[in-house]
Parts: C-alpha cells; sequence; structure tokens
C-alpha cells in the first residue's frame, strides 16, 4: 500500500499510517500487548495513540506552539520520528497531570454527593 495516499485528516487512515511507521510493533499491535524496549515496558497501543494526539495537534495548528516546535527541532536537526517524541512527552506529561487533577477533584465531587450534597460542577450547570 501507497502511505502517501492515506489522508492524515481522517482519524482512521492516521492511525492506520502511524501504526505502519512502526512495524517494530505490528505483532503486539495485532495481540493488543506490551512488549520489552530497551529493557522497559512499552504499550504499543499508547505509544501510537501519542503519536496521534501529537500529529493532530501539528495538523490542527491547534496548540500553534506544537507546530512551532517541530519546525525548530527540524531545523536543528532531528528527524520526525524524534520531533514527535520529544512532542509527545509534553503532550503525556500533560494527559498525566489532568488525570491527577480530575481524579482528585472526581474523589472530592463522589464524597460530597455521597454525603447528601450535589458536586460543585453539578451546582454551577443547573443554575
Amino acid at each position: 500500500m501507497d502511505l502517501k495516499l492515506l489522508d492524515p485528516a481522517d482519524d482512521d487512515q492516521l492511525m492506520f499510517l502511524l501504526e505502519a511507521l512502526h512495524p517494530e510493533y505490528w505483532d503486539a499491535l495485532d495481540r493488543d500487548e506490551e512488549i520489552v524496549v530497551d529493557g522497559e515496558p512499552v504499550n504499543p497501543r499508547l505509544h501510537v495513540a501519542l503519536h496521534q494526539a501529537v500529529a493532530r495537534q501539528i495538523l490542527a495548528g491547534d496548540p500553534p506552539e506544537a507546530w512551532q516546535t517541530a519546525q525548530r527541532l527540524a531545523g536543528l536537526g532531528y528527524d520526525w520520528h524524534n520531533i514527535m517524541h520529544m512532542i509527545a512527552a509534553v503532550v503525556s506529561d500533560d494527559v498525566y497531570r489532568a488525570r491527577a487533577i480530575v481524579k482528585t477533584c472526581g474523589s472530592r465531587s463522589f464524597r460530597r454527593l455521597r454525603a447528601g450534597g450535589p458536586a460543585p460542577a453539578a451546582r454551577r450547570a443547573f443554575r
């Protein structure tokens, strides 16, 4: 298949393209399992999903800093795959922090609900 014919604006085709660019993960992706790379566990599905998140940011120009950063790193001589990894590290950190915030806030809200009071977000949403 000629990967150049794929439309990166289509989520399914973008995912297919990104998986195609990672032949070392094909078997693990098919089996939906983690693998060990350089002694570290790797979730190939998460790896490709982070590539997809970065690609979407760059294609959408949102945030604009994603594309600006990719251009700057390319100008410094980094290859495209490593650029994607560098930006994905930032995305991954943001997702981790957001997850921690939601988990904490969600726990507090559920404790309030369990105690008989509405969660703050529910009070705001239904005014």
